[in-house]
């Protein structure tokens, strides 16, 4: 099955550029047996040699 589709439950044809990296860094990092949610985890991630790392989704900062 496709990586997309089995992440996002949608087709990957459909996928804006966003929803398919999300996809992609969350089947490659995610863990649901270790702490923090799975952008957490993401944003975590110490694969610098990835091309996604750059982009790769991370929470938001929020202004007070």
């Amino acid at each position: 099955m496709n990586t997309a589709k089995a992440v996002t439950g949608q087709d990957p044809q459909r996928l804006s550029l966003r929803e398919a990296i999300d996809a992609k860094c969350k089947a490659c990092i995610y863990d649901e047996t270790e702490p923090g949610r799975w952008r957490q985890q993401v944003a975590a991630c110490t694969v610098t040699s990835c091309p996604l790392h750059p982009v790769r989704p991370v929470p938001r900062l929020r202004e007070k």
